[in-house]
């Protein structure tokens, strides 16, 4: 038997022995490996287990006298004293486990298999750490693979039932039309914004939703209304800022808290200090009425897909801690997340390895997954500059993957960088800039389960505040 230090052989014994007493076993051969196995004559049974059922549709009966090698069965007993068919004998009559509950067996095996490994893992890579002419980025790079690898296997290993038989996903349908009967349509997060929530029944978990717009258009400020009205209803919502600090962004949610109560304290005066005590008393105030709302901001920049797994990971456990789930994850934004050496070079594959590792994780977390992005300048040369699906960059992958696509777009900000060549022109752009100066448009591109169409918001940029277009009476 294997003398690493921490292994615990009926880990792997209970497990097999439960394969061995016969049955199917799918949640099992679906999920283990003969690596998973730390000692080297489990390994081999749990191969010759795999084989003998895939060959004769059986375990036990054949495992000894068609699939084991009569080599490794002398070795076996060379080292253990025991022949390997009493061994087996023991490992089903000592199993605690059944088709019920050995699912619980498979984490603990491929637990048992990631201690050991990453702490043979680390023990190479601190000798090599301390040698004084150690290439330090190689083996953060080596340590990152490791602990990746090791992180898929795990997760891989905890994944509840993926697969349903027709009556089931029938009983999970009819209980998703019962309660968007009960929630007037409402079958996803709310976005506080109803006209939107009407077209798409608010955000849906296991989608990636994506929403782009070009530079200033109010991308983070609608997520963060978004962000503040689902935390509102409930929902646990986590943020990872990869390009604006969490100072600055509560300068935004701050401001628009304020809105909401009818008080008007612009946000870029809240960045500059150009508030008195009575502003700074009424921000205390509005934070304070708030301070309860389950949103949880992370604004470490340059994460790859592997780093945002961990962030998730960590979030949901703070969510848990607090008493939520996490509903919402938004990540502003897209083209700040960092691609990995994988496809070094190739832009269209690295925005892919990005949005699907996003949409994976928002179907393994149950959680909609909100992501933003900028915007081709192509929009820039083109007299209607309302976005469109063509104008998303390198906008093969994220089509594909994503479930729905919305477009921010504001009329207004073109028309404040007019310049016009006289009076007459200055007066014209003034009324147009007055009249649509508080318009804004959320266009729905593309929707797996819906309608595309345009939603009117009404919106105040100084207070990153988006609101129901009716409302203000639009």
């Amino acid at each position: 038997m294997t003398g690493d230090i921490g292994f615990v052989p009926e880990v792997e014994a209970q497990v097999l022995g439960s394969i061995l007493l016969g049955g199917d076993h799918p949640g099992v051969f679906a999920v283990l490996e003969e690596r998973h196995f730390v000692e080297p004559i489990h390994r081999e049974m749990y191969r010759a287990a795999r084989v003998a059922r895939e060959r004769y549709g059986s375990t036990r009966a054949d495992i000894v006298g068609r699939v084991i090698d009569p080599v490794v069965a002398a070795q076996f007993k060379a080292a253990t004293g025991t022949e390997i068919g009493a061994y087996i004998g023991a490992c089903t009559s000592a199993t605690v486990y059944t088709a019920a509950n050995e699912r619980q067996g498979v984490r603990n095996v491929v637990a048992q298999w990631a201690r050991l490994t990453l702490a043979r893992e680390l023990d190479i890579h601190r000798s090599a750490a301390l040698a004084t002419d150690a290439d330090v980025s190689a083996i953060v790079r080596s340590v990152g693979e490791v602990v990746d690898e090791v992180s898929a296997d795990l997760r891989r290993g905890g994944r509840g039932k993926t697969r349903k038989s027709f009556a089931e996903a029938g009983r999970e349908m009819i209980e998703a039309v019962r309660e968007a009967k009960l929630r007037d349509g409402l079958t996803g997060i709310t976005t506080g914004l109803v006209d939107l929530d009407r077209l798409t029944g608010g955000m849906q978990r296991k989608d990636l939703i994506l929403l782009g717009a070009r530079p200033s258009m109010g991308k983070t400020s609608i997520a963060t209304v978004m962000a503040a009205s689902a935390a509102a209803a409930g929902c646990g919502i986590g943020v990872l800022s990869l390009e604006m600090d969490t100072r600055k962004l509560m300068t935004r949610v701050a401001s628009d808290l304020l809105h909401r109560t009818g008080i008007h304290v612009p946000y870029e005066n809240l960045i500059n200090g150009r508030v008195d005590e009575s502003d700074i008393a009424l921000v205390e105030r509005a934070i304070a009425r708030a301070h309860a709302l389950p949103i949880f901001i992370d604004d470490q920049s340059g994460l790859s897909i592997s780093d945002i797994r961990f962030k998730v990971e960590s979030l949901i456990a703070d969510a848990e801690a607090a008493g939520f789930t996490l509903d919402m994850l938004i990540v502003d934004h897209l083209l700040k997340v960092r691609p990995t050496s994988r496809y070094a070079g190739n832009r269209v594959h690295e925005i892919g390895e990005i949005t699907e590792g996003l949409k994976e994780l928002a179907r393994e977390y149950d959680f909609a997954a909100l992501l933003l992005t900028q915007l081709n300048r192509a929009v820039e040369t083109r007299d209607d500059k309302r976005p469109t699906l063509a104008d998303l960059r390198d906008s093969g992958a994220i089509e594909q993957d994503a479930d729905t696509v919305m477009f921010l777009y504001r009329e207004a900000y073109y028309i404040a960088r007019e310049k016009p060549a006289n009076a007459e022109a200055a007066r014209i752009r003034d009324e147009k800039l007055t009249e649509c100066e508080h318009k804004a448009e959320l266009e729905v591109a593309k929707q797996r389960n819906g309608q595309v169409r345009t939603v009117e918001l009404w919106c105040d940029m100084a207070y990153s505040a988006f609101r129901n277009a009716a409302r203000y009476g639009q």
